[in-house]
């Protein structure tokens, strides 16, 4: 202060822009200094935050993604999937055009490819049959590989598919609740055809499909696999579409025209599964969301905290700077530079 007869006045000596901003920043660089306790915490506190906070919204889209992937993967290049174990059909002669549950004939599979806007099939064979190994029974989905290779879905994680009629492929699960291993032998059958003893031969990888990764599961040959459902034809029959052509269109001509098994597009048969996971994915939706929020508390709190400590243990400083002409954005800018550096080092960390 200097005195002009009786009155006071501030000194301008911050009217110079460059002069308050290295005076701003020296008094920063002292408080840090001086609270050196609080600075570190707000890094280390926002820091967790953040960290909490990317780690939930991480955790939530790879989640959401091996859903998505989980519940199509098994359905890779088909539109259209013909089930002929959940009916038949009769077609327009009035002849069986297809056993239903004893499987879609040779006559049928060629009707269904010769239909407009089908441009590849395939057909495989599914069953079930339990697994058996000492005292370790399970049951057990068992498939054939799709008889066109661009509808084999199914990767190996060791070994190779089945090629003998004594051969089977399982996953690592089922070998897991099996207590076996590659190269191991195991017993599979049921009551209306007994039971042959097979040697694993691969390790099936189903890409975490969510239909087959968390049951047993393995692969035969068709043969083996008619054998087990006691059928003589492939039960299912895989098809693409060509392109521009809607599923549901040849779904109707296939009810029309070649009326066997149950056909049903890929998309409403992924949209069932995700109907099925729905509890399932709306926990996880709420899981994430009770992370997110309370990450996000935690990172208000830390700096509306760290904000009022700044401002009160600096109270005779704002005073004093007051004194030598500071006007109230310098006053607000170098609280700003103590709370923000530290969270913004520690949201970066």
């Amino acid at each position: 202060l200097r005195t002009t007869g009786t009155e006071l006045a501030p000194v301008t000596g911050l009217s110079d822009p460059l002069r308050t901003a290295r005076t701003l920043r020296r008094l920063a660089v002292a408080e840090a200094r001086a609270h050196r306790g609080r600075t570190v915490a707000a890094i280390v506190t926002v820091a967790l935050g953040a960290g909490v906070l990317t780690t939930t919204l991480v955790f939530a889209d790879t989640m959401r993604t091996a859903v998505d992937e989980g519940l199509s993967v098994a359905y890779e290049g088909s539109d259209v999937i013909v089930n002929a174990d959940q009916g038949s059909g009769v077609d327009e002669a009035g002849s069986s055009a297809g056993r239903g549950g004893n499987g879609i004939d040779r006559a049928g599979v060629a009707k269904i490819a010769e239909l407009p806007g089908v441009a590849r099939t395939a057909t495989l064979v599914r069953a079930t049959a339990a697994a058996q190994v000492g005292n370790v029974t399970r049951g057990i989905n068992l498939e054939s590989l799709a008889s066109g290779r661009s509808f084999v879905w199914q990767r190996w994680a060791a070994g190779r598919a089945p090629q003998a009629g004594d051969e089977v492929a399982l996953t690592r699960s089922s070998l897991h609740e099996l207590k076996i291993g590659l190269g191991d032998r195991v017993a599979l059958g049921n009551p209306s055809v007994g039971r042959s003893v097979f040697t694993v031969v691969g390790i099936v990888d189903v890409r975490g499909s969510l239909s087959r990764e968390g049951s047993a599961y393995g692969i035969v040959t068709a043969p083996v696999a008619e054998a087990l459902a006691g059928i003589e034809d492939p039960n299912v029959v895989l098809i693409r579409t060509l392109p521009g052509v809607k599923p549901s269109a040849v779904v109707r001509s296939i009810n029309a025209k070649a009326p066997v098994g149950w056909p049903e597009s890929t998309r409403d048969l992924i949209e069932a599964d995700r109907q099925v996971q729905g509890a399932q994915i709306d926990a996880l939706s709420a899981l994430v969301t009770g992370l997110a929020a309370v990450s996000l508390i935690v990172a208000a709190v830390t700096l509306a905290t760290t904000t009022g400590a700044a401002t009160n243990s600096r109270r005779r400083t704002i005073a004093l700077v007051r004194c030598i002409g500071a006007d109230r954005g310098n006053l607000v800018l170098l609280v700003v530079l103590e709370v923000l550096l530290p969270s913004l080092a520690g949201a970066v960390q």
